[in-house]
């Protein structure tokens, strides 16, 4: 009898296959600038001013990665600007980030300060996320759903986040004011990086007022294998009125000699105006920028960026650029090279996904710091001071001093739930290692904050 009521559950979840459908993000009825999640849309809060500018990135690698983030914002909320009564928390200005660190910094632009601070490790860090995610694939009652070709493992996961996490909230109920929070993730389909900001939603023709923060999460942490990619609906330009960025045709006019990467990056852009290309299928973003940096690093350098900071320097208000890259990234030797075996399927995989972050991650620290030294060159050529000093702090592992610590935290694993023991030692580590960073020192002696 109970194998005859197992095959009728069966037969019925394979009927239904097919049924289930994800989230479609819905259309925009008119691009407005004014309006929807942008950074010149938000507010600064109490405590913030565009003298100091901090941006911080957190990188991807699971709860590594949600519990090293947290380590390095509870250090800069201990630390209070002499005068203002503020913390240096309270003056960062954009968080932008990547898988693990998505949930961060979701969670801090949904919540607050004080709610983060407060329940971030209760209701992340501790949370069994990975046990939670399987048992779910594993119900019956959820195969009707993963039968579906309409219907993946990522859109389960989004689900859960929603409901346990992020109280099914979405980007609407995001405030606008500062820190303007930036999850990115990848576009498999040209290998781009995508954010969650409305900017880029002004490429689809689409709302993302309505889509669940949830959602943002998700696609940023979709890590390929474990995680399927998220489907989203491109709309047709004129439903909309988007309009082709006059620098877009310009760069491809004549930016292919001149300029390689913003040539790319048009062809990019143009690629959601193809009526052929009616969807977008979303993953991790690492696979595009595994430190979250290279969205506000082009913003820096690039004019027509949607985070227009580069338009603050000539204003004249900015007088520090301070960037904060939270690294979670372990830095370990291979293990294939040591038998002569082919590695397997698996291990084939990981390596294709993992390395090329790994490379893109020196890349965009690199890429940091060539414009710091390009800015700075500049007057150094003609014995000037420059108008603003840059700060540059990298947390990394490789950081830590004490070999026994180091190995330690390079140990632990990329997943999404982590012994109590591991999140603490990532905690402290986070904290510990912003407080020893050279530059980080610099800034706090140049605010006058006392040591």
């Amino acid at each position: 009898m109970k194998s005859q009521s197992f095959i009728l559950l069966l037969l019925v979840a394979l009927m239904s296959c097919g049924c289930a459908s994800y989230p479609v993000n819905p259309p925009l009825n008119e691009v407005d600038t004014t309006t929807g999640y942008r950074f010149k849309n938000l507010a600064m809060n109490p405590g913030n001013g565009d003298d100091t500018f901090i941006i911080l990135a957190l990188s991807g690698g699971g709860t590594r990665a949600a519990a090293f983030s947290y380590g390095a914002i509870q250090e800069l909320n201990t630390i209070k600007i002499p005068g203002s009564g503020a913390s240096l928390l309270d003056e960062v200005d954009i968080i932008s980030s990547v898988s693990g660190g998505s949930f961060a910094s979701a969670y801090y632009g949904l919540y607050g300060k004080e709610r983060f601070l407060a329940d971030f490790p209760r209701d992340v860090l501790s949370r069994k996320i990975q046990n939670a995610i399987i048992l779910r694939i594993l119900a019956p009652w959820n195969w009707w759903h993963l039968g579906s070709w309409y219907y993946g493992r990522s859109d389960l996961a989004d689900s859960y986040y929603g409901k346990k996490i992020f109280n099914n909230a979405t980007f609407k109920e995001l405030p606008r004011q500062r820190p303007f929070i930036m999850m990115n993730s990848t576009d498999i389909g040209i290998g781009a990086r995508f954010s969650f900001i409305q900017d880029h939603f002004d490429r689809l023709c689409s709302d993302m007022d309505q889509v669940s923060i949830s959602r943002g999460v998700t696609a940023s942490s979709a890590f390929p294998v474990a995680f399927t990619p998220l489907t989203f609906k491109n709309y047709p330009k004129e439903k909309c009125g988007y309009k082709t960025p006059i620098w877009l045709s310009n760069a491809r006019e004549y930016d292919l000699e001149v300029n390689a990467s913003r040539y790319d990056r048009a062809l990019d852009w143009a690629s959601y105006e193809d009526s052929g290309r009616s969807y977008m299928h979303l993953s991790d973003g690492g696979l595009s920028d595994n430190l979250g940096l290279r969205g506000p690093v082009l913003g820096l350098i690039w004019n027509a960026s949607p985070l227009s900071i580069h338009k603050k320097f000539n204003d004249g208000k900015i007088k520090r650029v301070v960037i904060i890259a939270v690294d979670a990234q372990p830095k370990q030797p291979s293990k294939l090279d040591r038998s002569s075996h082919p590695p397997g399927i698996f291990n084939v995989l990981n390596a294709a996904s993992s390395t090329p972050m790994e490379n893109y991650s020196s890349d965009s620290i690199e890429q940091v710091r060539s414009y710091i030294e390009t800015w700075n060159s500049q007057f150094d050529d003609n014995d000037e001071k420059s108008p603003i000093k840059f700060y540059f702090s990298r947390v990394a592992f490789e950081a830590e001093k004490d070999p026994e610590l180091r190995r330690d935290l390079q140990e632990i694993k990329t997943k999404l739930q982590l012994p109590k023991k591991a999140v603490k030692l990532l905690i402290d580590a986070g904290g510990r290692l912003l407080r020893q960073s050279p530059d980080f020192q610099n800034l706090r002696r140049d605010l006058g904050i006392m040591q």
